[in-house]
């Protein structure tokens, strides 16, 4: 016995899966890890490296000691200064004392998508 199949009305189904370009992390340039500042007020200026074809960067700094005594601001889980939306590869600020901080940094393309921030 055979068996033809013939088909006269069918439809094709097609999967599409958006690929996401990954975006470069961009790399903490200025000041250099381990920097002490002595002058008050504390202005600080954050300089990174530039990733192409982006629209925007984002910055976050963490206090030691400004949300709770002895701990980090993320490690306590609060947020001392997130700025998300620099236009260039610099961030200007005065820092509230002469306690330790850290800062790192994020870049965000045209449709909002994201890097991964850079370490501490």
């Amino acid at each position: 016995m055979v068996v033809i199949d013939i088909r006269h009305n069918y439809t094709s189904q097609y999967s599409f899966r958006r690929t996401r370009r990954s975006i470069s992390t961009p790399r903490e340039l200025s000041p250099a890890s381990g920097t002490v500042f002595n002058n008050f007020p504390r202005n600080t200026i954050l300089k990174w490296s530039t990733v192409s074809g982006l629209a925007k960067y984002g910055v976050e700094i963490d206090c030691y000691h400004c949300c709770q005594r002895g701990r980090w601001c993320t490690d306590v889980g609060r947020t001392w200064k997130v700025q998300d939306n620099v236009t260039n590869t610099s961030y200007n600020f005065n820092f509230v004392g002469a306690q330790p901080d850290r800062w790192r940094v994020w870049a965000i393309d045209n449709n909002g998508n994201t890097s991964a921030k850079s370490r501490w």
